[in-house]
């Protein structure tokens, strides 16, 4: 298990009341992680999320390589 500091924007700090936290998980890759989040905060079961490591947004099988997380809100360009 080890600790990770998860950054969040958007709406979802205003859904979770913060805007980092740290957390301990087993996850190890963005998808598991990902869905430990939904786990760890039910309120995030129906949002798709974005995660990125290192200014770069990841795939579901990319390795959780990084102690910092962002998480992001689903976004659309314009």
């Amino acid at each position: 298990m080890r600790e990770i500091e998860v950054k969040y924007y958007g709406k979802l700090t205003e859904l979770l009341g913060r805007n980092e936290e740290k957390v301990k998980t087993t996850a190890q890759t963005i998808g598991d992680f990902s869905q430990f989040l939904r786990e760890y905060h039910p309120v995030l079961v129906n949002i798709t999320l974005k995660i990125a490591q290192n200014n770069t947004i990841e795939t579901a099988d990319s390795v959780l390589s990084n102690a910092k997380v962002d998480v992001f809100p689903p976004f659309s360009g314009g």
